[in-house]
């Protein structure tokens, strides 16, 4: 695997990004068959997350836990660009997807403990929308990424 798909995958690899990675070369580099990149798209380990996160946050302080969080979310965003094989891809895929767990459901935790009643609506559609819009322009920017790597 080449050092300019080393590049890509890290800038681009996330749930969101994910498709733009595999079209970018991710499944030559990966030899991805069949059903399997529906496996890695699938978002169980998130599902599995979120219970205890939503426990651990209310006794680690959120300043604590968010940034703990993030890091390890990045050390495994980074280590998927060293990946050869599906097994290697799918495995950190799932513990990214513990990780990242996190964010959702403390986030949640976080508005609703935070904001008064009539506030936490609208942050929670702010939240939503602003993950919506950040999936539209990870497409947009992939081909930039794509030629700024060469």
């Amino acid at each position: 695997m080449g050092a300019k798909t080393r590049k890509l995958r890290i800038a681009v690899w996330d749930r969101a990004a994910l498709a733009n990675a595999y079209v970018s070369g991710m499944k030559k580099d990966v030899n991805i068959q069949g059903n399997q990149y529906n496996i890695l798209v699938t978002c169980l380990s998130n599902i599995i997350g979120q219970v205890p996160h939503a426990i651990v946050i209310q006794v680690v302080a959120p300043r604590i836990w968010f940034p703990l969080m993030t890091v390890l979310w990045a050390g495994l965003t980074m280590c998927c660009s060293a990946t050869n094989t599906f097994s290697q891809v799918a495995t950190i895929r799932f513990f990214q997807g513990v990780v990242e767990a996190s964010t959702y459901s403390g986030t949640q935790y976080i508005i609703g403990s935070w904001y008064k009643e009539q506030e936490i609506s609208k942050r929670v559609g702010l939240f939503s929308a602003s993950g919506m819009a950040g999936t539209m322009f990870a497409g947009s920017l992939r081909p930039f990424l794509f030629l700024a790597s060469k």
